[in-house]
């Protein structure tokens, strides 16, 4: 199993697959032969398409002689495990954005209470303006 992949590189990965999917089951040479060959450049099957497949996300079909990549299959498990996370990062922004956007009123109108005190502090020391 390869060690260089990332995890970013993994979600990335399925993200792109399973957008490429859509509702059919695999994605296979007669169907998709282009996109299959982006996936191996020289010949050679991308690292993380092989640590997808050690984590049981996908079964990859592989000819036997010529070691070209002809068919993908996204398990269940795998299908699962990534619309969740992609469920769990979706929550999570739309949370970032509630905390940012109630932290910017709050600081909003703590600058309008205290306008009085800043234009007369700006004054002070930019007396000709």
């Amino acid at each position: 199993m390869p060690k260089t992949v990332s995890n970013r590189e993994c979600r990335e990965m399925m993200r792109n697959i399973l957008d490429r999917l859509g509702d059919r089951l695999y994605i296979d040479k007669d169907d998709d032969e282009q996109y299959l060959e982006s996936l191996q450049p020289e010949g050679k099957i991308l690292p993380v398409l092989l640590y997808l497949e050690a984590k049981g996300c996908l079964k990859l079909g592989i000819g036997s002689g010529s070691h070209k990549l002809f068919r993908i299959s996204i398990t269940n498990m795998g299908r699962t495990y990534f619309e969740d996370i992609y469920v769990e990062t979706h929550r999570k922004r739309v949370e970032w954005a509630r905390y940012i956007i109630t932290t910017l009123i709050a600081v909003a109108a703590l600058i309008k209470s205290f306008m009085p005190e800043i234009l007369e502090l700006l004054e002070t020391l930019l007396p000709g303006a």
